[in-house]
Parts: structure tokens; C-alpha cells; sequence
């Protein structure tokens, strides 16, 4: 870094040093560098590593008094003592400054005389100085380093010096954002301190400028922001934030922690801002907690931009010691891991020397088929591949639809591809039997390949949950003969309760549940030109009516089937002219299903119809959850653990219930980030009564008042799955449970029943063994009256 503050006022001109000059080395006091030389000889100062001289603390050329770093002025002293010292060595790591009257003028003339200084050494990326009004202030950032965030400037009369400036009397407030502009993102930058520039705070005063400012990678986004404001950060055109190598919320300086700092400073920048181009965050205890109550706070951040991956990449980089978080984008998963290195990779391509082998193997069974996961960048997980060097771990992982399925077989034998038990195949994107190169699902096809391969697999293969396919020159055809051939597939799945379809302007978009069922959401609409198959249709910007899937959603959620009209009536016209179309989607939902999701703030209201209870608690999930009543999905990377306990105790056994979407009713499981609160519950009729008790408890049942239990549907004592409603049996099971329960029960108002070896059997003496009951209660009929006759008059 090189500051020369210079105007009309400064001229120097320094001579050759005598050779035989004494030269004194510096000594060094908490950051201050100085000393002391005697006329003719040189004072040599030198910063440590990776600091420069950036502060004149004292200088004095004459009869300066005092010893290192106390010293003081005598009666005898170079009025160009600082300017000197100011030019010749500020922004260097290192100087030398011969005490002669030749360089400083002699301020006592026959006098014998001396030269005193201290310095202060300063991170060599914090730059800055003063310039007088009308002078020029030049900065100057080391290698590979560019201006970034102005943590100090004032055009006007700024008090104190470089490092501990502060605001005087008459401040020009737009003087920090006017620096910014000028030199943000240059590796130099030349300021002229006018009026001309920073505009006139006070006329009639001297003014001058005092600047502080950051130097930074330039593949870094960075700043710091005051409490209760917000800390904008931002990549260059074309990069987006991979990760935060530094956050600190309390009293860091200069990117370096304070005595104060909150604890989920690190996770929640990281939240806001990886893997976006720009991200926004703000700056409070309400976001952050309060690491130290009473203390004025700020938050500083800094993020390290890469080039936009391809889509459907995403990167991740830590420390040793730290860990790695990898995270696709809500309905993906890490389907393949490109790259992982532990020790010290070039970038997020390449390893070097020091590469534990195990990194490709360790990243992938920890990551592969999730949307997120956390490696721990430790010696421990992967091995030490250079003892003694301080090491990385950085991650290339591959997003792909979490509905993608497939595979590869060698000739001969058999591919299975299944799809989750409540979803079927839908298409099959891609599917090779030949010479495919790559890995699922990144297949290539190559010259090798049985043309009839897509269609084959699809007639074997949609519609299904789970299909087989041989890899077969029987079933395919011989695209090569004698070659070694190998059959290769991606499929998509697609939920059960899904249905879409896409209609021309003029028709009729029926969307019908199947019966029993009902629409319980419209995840897609859109009308004028979109594009795509179903159930992956996608928006046509430049033609799409504003509002389509809420129109719809009002005229059909709730109902088992409906019409709707497509056409400009309906819609609006989003492009007069052209030809359009309606693509839709819904989700049916069963019957006894209700659901809702509410933001942050409000309230979520479930209500079951009447004569009918909340018996379960489905889904519950405040935090950022995904997907579409009735499927919806939790978010691992913000989900307040606690939902599904307090939504059960909220709301199960009633007929309706409210909670409220907020850090009052829930944990906050990501401060600062919006939330929302989503719910699920099955409705049963009000006599239809049951539920699970674990070993050694009781379960009591009880009717409405005025009923009786009539039946006992279901009972096992053992390992029974599934819910109130859906109960099912499993292998260990005492086959008398529903004699048992139906003697202890039928006929009454209620029973209680000890889930217990000394009343049932156990069959599987190593489990934990559970009750679950389902019965149904009845009014009982009233008894027959006997009619009198009527006596003839």
C-alpha cells in the first residue's frame, strides 16, 4: 500500500546518504516501530510481515527528548520533521531516515542534534491518509488486492488521525458513498480533496479529507454495517458468493473478531448469502442474539465470489478444523460429487501434492442423495495428507431433481428403477443400450446405440411405481455386434396425488381428483406460452398472464373436481396476437386431510367438519418448508425441531386449533431468514376412537357422551405400524389382541386396557413392544314402545 497525501505546500528534495552514516534499528513496542539516531546516522524501521508503516506517532528532528516510544518535543525541532518521515516511509513495510539538516533543515543551527521516531505498523490492507483541501489523496493496494469497503471518510473537518479518525464539526455525510464510487474495485485510486468533488459542507472553513479504507481479494464481498441498518454484499457480474470466511456481529475491527461476537455470526451470513450473486442482511440481537447487552455493535462480513457455475453445480470451500456445507436448491439432491479435495487444492478443480485420496469417497457416502450435507474438514475423517501443513477441504457437488431415478447395468443383466412407494414413473429422459459414456445422470450417448432404446424402456416403465428392464440385445436390437454394451437410464418420478394437463385458448381445463379425494393445491398455471411436459412446465416470461394459478386455486381448491374457462376472459391477454395455452398442476388431497401455511407473524388455523377430530398431526414444519399441501417438506437447513410436538399438543383431539407462525410459538431455527409455518392433520369421525400406548403404559378409550363402543377395528399387541385411521399389522403381533380388547371394551362407554406382557402375549421378546387400538362407538337404539290400542267409545 502507498499513501501520498501531496499538495502546493509540500517540496522536499533528499540527498545522497553519507555512506558512513550510524544506522539504528528499529525497536518495537505493541505494533509501534522507532528509535533514535544521532546526526548523520540512520534510523532503520521495518514492520512484520504482512503490516506497513502507516501512522507517524512522533517525529523529531532536533533536540527531541524522551526514549522509545515516550518521546517528546524540545526546544529544538524540524517544523518538516512529520512531512518527511509522512513521504518517505508511510505505506512501506520497511524505510530508512538519515538524521541531517539536508532532509529536515536545521531547525538550531550549530547545534549538535538528533532524530527520534515512532511509527505504527498497520495491516497492510487497511490504506487511507489525509489530504488538505484542494491536494490530491492517492491510494495504493498491495498485489492481488483491490479497494473494497471505506470504513472511515469525511470531507470537511474530521478530527484525530489515519486509524482513529473521527467525525468533526463540519462533515460532508455522502463523502464515504462519493469514495466508493470513485474507487471501489481498482487496485489504485487518485481522490482530489474539493469541493469539486465531495460538494461543500461549509463554506469559508479549511477543509481537508480523512480516509480509511479496506483492500480485498478481489474475488471478495465485503462490509461492515451499523446495528439496526443492513450489510449489503455483492460479487462482480458473473460470480456469486461460494463461502464467508469471516462474520462477526458484536465489535469486530478490520475483519478481525473483538472481545465481543455472537456465537451464529458464521451460519447466519452463510444462510443469507452462499450461492447468491447478492444478498442482503440485517443487522440486530433480533437476528443475531446479543453477544454483549449494552455495547453499540456492527457486523462485519466477507464472502469469497467464484465464476456462476454450470447450473445444476454448486461449490463449497473450509477450513481445517471448520466444516464444509453443501446445499442444493429446494426439490434437488447431490446426485454426484465431481470433486473433493482435503489439503491444499489449487481452487476447486484441481488437487496438489497434498490430497488425502479418501476426499472423493468420505464427501460422497456423507452427501450423495441428499439435498444437504455438513463434511467436517478434520484429520480424523479423511487422514492427514501433509502433517504439519494447514489444510482445506473444497467440494464440487452435483444438483439434480430430487424425482430423477436411474442407472447403469452391464450387458446381460437387469436394471431396477423405483421410484418412493407414493409416486410412479412419468418419463424417462434419457435411456441408452450401446456404448453410453459418463455417470448417472450425466450419460452420453456414444456411436453405439439401440435407437429404439428410449421407447422400449418407456412402454416397460410409466405408469408404474417400479419397473425391471434387461439389458438384452434380445429386447433392444444389436446396435454394435461384438462390442461390450451396457444399458443406461434416468427416469423421472412424479407424486400419485399430482395431475395437470394443458389446454388451448377456448377449451376447458377439467381438473378432477379421483373420488374420495379433493384439490388440495395448483403447485403450477400459467396461460399464454409456456413450455414444457407435464409435470415439468415451465413460464414463458414474455407471455404470461399475471395471477393464473391464484385464480384457479380460488375457484377449485377444496372441491373434487371443476371447470375452468381458458381464455382471455378468464386470464387476461398477456400477448394480443398470439396463440396461447393453459399448463396446470394440481394435488389432490384424501378427504380427512387438512393442511394450511402461513408466514411469519400470522396465524395457522386447522378445522376439521363437523362431528370430526384432529387424530394425527401429519406434517408440521416452521421454518422454511418446501413442496405443496398435502406433501409438504421439511427444510433440514431451517426447521424448528420442536413443530410436530407442539402442533400434537396444540391440536390433536380437537375439532380446530390456532397456533401462531412465530419465535414466541416455535425455537427460530434460522435468525434473520423469512419463515413460514406449515401444517398437516388427518380429520376422523368423532366415534372412531384409538391410538398407540408403549409397553408397560395404559391406553384408555373413551365415546362421545351417549355412545358405546360398538366394535373393535383393529388391535395388535406387538410392532404395529401406521396411524389412528390406517393401523396395520406387522410380523410380531399377538393374535389375540382384538379378542382381548373387545372383552375388556364392546358394550362401554369407555375401557382402559394395560399394554403389558401380563395381559398379552409378546412374540418378539427383544422389541419394544406397542398397543394400537381403533374402535368404533354407536349410540345405542333406543328399545321398543308398546302402542295401546285405543279403547272404542
Amino acid at each position: 500500500m502507498k499513501v501520498f497525501p501531496y499538495g502546493p505546500t509540500l517540496s522536499l528534495v533528499l540527498p545522497l546518504l553519507l555512506l558512513k552514516a550510524q544506522r539504528t534499528e528499529a525497536q518495537e513496542a505493541g505494533g509501534v516501530v522507532g528509535g533514535t539516531a544521532p546526526d548523520g546516522g540512520v534510523v532503520a524501521l521495518e514492520c512484520p510481515d504482512g503490516e506497513i508503516l502507516g501512522n507517524v506517532l512522533f517525529a523529531s528532528y532536533g533536540l527531541p527528548t524522551g526514549n522509545f516510544p515516550k518521546f517528546a518535543r524540545g526546544a529544538c525541532n524540524a517544523d518538516l520533521s512529520n512531512a518527511v518521515v509522512e513521504a518517505q516511509c508511510i505505506g512501506a513495510q520497511s524505510c530508512e531516515l538519515t538524521a541531517d539538516a539536508s532532509v529536515f533543515g536545521d531547525p538550531c543551527v550549530d547545534q549538535a542534534k538528533h532524530l527520534s521516531v515512532a511509527v505504527q505498523c498497520v495491516n497492510e490492507n487497511v490504506i487511507g491518509g489525509s489530504a488538505a483541501e484542494d491536494s490530491l489523496l492517492r491510494l495504493r493496494c498491495p498485489v492481488d488486492r483491490v479497494i473494497g469497503d471505506v470504513t472511515f471518510a469525511s470531507f470537511g473537518t474530521p478530527q484525530g488521525h489515519f486509524l482513529n479518525y473521527t467525525v468533526g464539526s463540519c462533515d460532508q455525510p455522502t463523502s464515504a458513498a462519493t469514495v466508493s464510487d470513485l474507487c471501489a474495485g481498482q487496485e489504485a485510486c487518485d481522490i482530489m480533496a474539493s469541493t469539486t468533488v465531495f460538494g461543500d459542507p461549509c463554506p469559508g472553513e479549511a477543509k481537508y479529507l480523512g480516509l480509511q479504507v479496506n483492500c480485498v481479494d478481489p474475488d471478495a464481498a465485503q462490509g461492515t454495517a451499523q446495528d439496526g441498518s443492513s450489510l449489503n454484499l455483492a460479487c462482480p457480474w458473473g460470480a456469486s458468493m461460494a463461502s464467508v470466511d469471516f462474520a462477526s456481529y458484536g465489535t469486530p475491527k478490520n475483519y478481525v473478531e473483538g472481545t465481543c461476537s455472537a456465537a451464529t455470526s458464521s451460519g447466519v451470513v452463510a444462510a443469507a448469502c452462499v450461492g447468491r450473486p447478492v444478498c442482503n442482511v440485517a443487522v440486530g440481537p433480533s437476528v443475531f442474539g446479543d453477544p454483549c447487552p449494552g455495547t453499540i455493535k456492527t457486523l462485519s462480513a466477507r464472502a469469497m465470489c467464484t465464476p456462476n457455475l454450470t447450473p445444476g453445480f454448486v461449490q463449497s470451500m473450509g477450513p481445517q478444523g471448520g466444516s464444509t456445507v453443501v446445499t442444493c436448491s429446494r426439490g434437488e439432491i447431490i446426485s454426484d460429487i465431481p470433486f473433493a479435495s482435503y489439503g491444499t487444492p489449487s481452487g476447486l478443480a484441481a488437487p496438489s501434492k497434498c490430497h488425502a485420496a479418501s476426499s472423493a469417497s468420505v464427501v460422497k457416502a456423507k452427501c450423495i442423495g441428499k439435498r444437504s450435507c455438513t463434511v467436517d474438514a478434520t484429520n480424523g475423517l479423511f487422514g492427514d495428507p501433509c502433517p504439519g501443513t494447514t489444510k482445506s477441504l473444497f467440494i464440487t457437488a452435483q444438483c439434480s431433481s430430487a424425482n430423477l431415478v436411474g442407472g447403469s447395468v452391464p450387458d446381460g443383466s437387469t436394471l431396477t428403477i423405483a421410484c418412493p412407494l407414493t409416486q410412479r414413473l412419468v418419463s424417462i429422459p434419457y435411456a441408452s443400450y450401446g456404448t453410453p459414456t459418463g455417470a448417472y445422470p450425466n450419460f452420453v450417448t456414444t456411436w453405439c446405440n439401440a435407437t429404439e432404446a428410449a421407447s422400449r424402456v418407456t412402454t416397460a416403465c410409466v405408469g408404474r411405481n417400479a419397473c425391471s428392464v434387461n439389458a438384452d440385445s434380445n429386447d433392444f436390437g444389436d446396435p454394435c455386434p461384438g462390442v461390450t454394451k451396457q444399458l443406461s437410464v434416468v427416469a423421472k418420478c412424479v407424486d400419485n396425488n399430482l395431475i395437470g394437463g394443458s389446454v388451448a385458448d377456448g377449451g376447458s381445463a377439467v381438473i378432477q381428483c379421483p373420488a374420495g379425494q379433493y384439490i388440495g393445491s395448483m403447485p403450477f398455471a400459467a396461460y399464454g406460452t409456456p413450455y414444457g411436459t407435464f409435470p415439468d412446465y415451465s413460464v414463458h416470461a414474455a407471455c404470461n398472464a399475471d395471477g393464473a394459478a391464484a385464480k384457479i386455486a380460488t375457484q377449485c381448491v377444496g372441491q373434487n373436481s371443476c371447470t375452468v374457462a381458458v381464455s382471455t376472459h378468464t386470464f387476461g391477454d398477456p400477448c394480443e396476437g398470439q396463440a396461447k395455452v393453459l399448463d396446470w398442476t394440481a394435488k389432490c388431497a384424501p378427504s380427512n386431510v387438512i393442511g394450511t401455511i402461513v408466514n411469519d407473524g400470522s396465524s395457522a388455523t386447522l378445522q376439521c367438519p363437523l362431528g370430526y377430530y384432529m387424530s394425527t398431526i401429519n406434517f408440521a414444519s416452521y421454518g422454511t418448508p418446501g413442496g405443496y399441501f398435502p406433501d409438504y417438506s421439511i427444510d433440514s437447513t431451517c426447521h424448528a425441531p420442536s413443530s410436530t410436538s407442539i402442533a400434537t399438543s396444540a391440536c390433536v383431539g380437537k375439532s380446530t386449533c390456532t397456533l401462531l407462525a412465530g419465535p414466541g410459538s416455535f425455537s427460530d431455527p434460522c435468525p434473520g431468514v423469512a419463515k413460514s409455518l406449515a401444517l398437516s392433520a388427518d380429520c376422523i369421525s368423532n366415534l372412531v376412537i384409538g391410538g398407540t400406548a408403549a409397553q408397560n403404559t395404559v391406553m384408555n378409550l373413551a365415546c362421545p357422551k351417549g355412545a358405546t363402543v360398538r366394535s373393535i377395528d383393529f388391535a395388535s399387541y406387538g410392532t404395529p405400524t401406521g396411524k389412528l385411521g390406517a393401523f396395520a399389522l406387522s410380523a410380531c403381533n399377538d393374535p389375540n389382541s382384538v379378542r382381548i380388547v373387545q372383552q375388556a371394551c364392546l358394550g362401554k362407554t369407555g375401557c382402559s386396557i394395560s399394554a403389558s406382557n401380563s395381559v398379552f402375549v409378546n412374540n418378539c421378546r427383544r422389541s419394544q413392544m406397542y398397543l394400537a387400538v381403533q374402535a368404533t362407538c354407536a349410540t345405542p337404539t333406543p328399545a321398543p314402545t308398546a302402542l295401546r290400542t285405543p279403547t272404542p267409545s
